[in-house]
């Protein structure tokens, strides 16, 4: 199975069931690891960050892990 097909979506219908909301795998790893750090679990936010990276260099559209430092860097406290 070839990785660099088009990115399956998640269609998730809200509560009251009109709109769909769209989810990548690289949103939700992000947001994974954004939690990860906001709640100082640094062992899990390493291997997030390391998927993100896995993603990024996978994917030429995707977004790069640069957000994804900048939090890291952030929650630890050197910027």
């Amino acid at each position: 199975m070839s990785h660099r097909s088009s990115r399956p979506t998640i269609r998730a219908r809200s509560r009251k069931g009109t709109s769909a909301v769209r989810s990548t795998l690289h949103n939700d790893v992000q947001m994974a690891f954004e939690r990860a750090c906001t709640e100082q679990d640094f062992e899990v936010a390493e291997h997030l960050l390391r998927a993100l990276e896995v993603i990024a260099c996978r994917e030429t559209n995707e977004q790069s892990p640069d957000q994804a430092y900048y939090m890291l860097a952030h929650c630890l406290g050197w910027i």
